[in-house]
């Protein structure tokens, strides 16, 4: 999941926002991306994004805020059992 936000003068995460979300399988030297879960990650992801605490962007010693932070996010699951 490719989250977007910036990060203010402070180091806070502001207005994060999701731009993909997709579920991703792994075999040997492939990657692909295999459904889109709708919005079920969302929240859980933006919940996350905002508690990171980052140092800010200084210039001139004059901290400032920076748009356009892209972070990945992933959620791992180790099984897969039947319902």
């Amino acid at each position: 999941m490719l989250l977007e936000f910036t990060v203010d003068d402070a180091g806070k995460v502001v207005s994060p926002t999701v731009l993909e979300n997709c579920v991703e399988t792994y075999f040997p030297g492939l990657r692909t991306c295999e459904d889109k879960p709708g919005r079920i990650f969302d929240r859980p992801a933006i919940s996350a994004a905002v508690k990171f605490k980052y140092k800010p962007r200084v210039i001139d010693g004059i901290p400032i805020a920076t748009v356009g932070v892209i972070h990945k996010i992933t959620f791992e699951f180790n099984e897969i059992r039947d319902i």
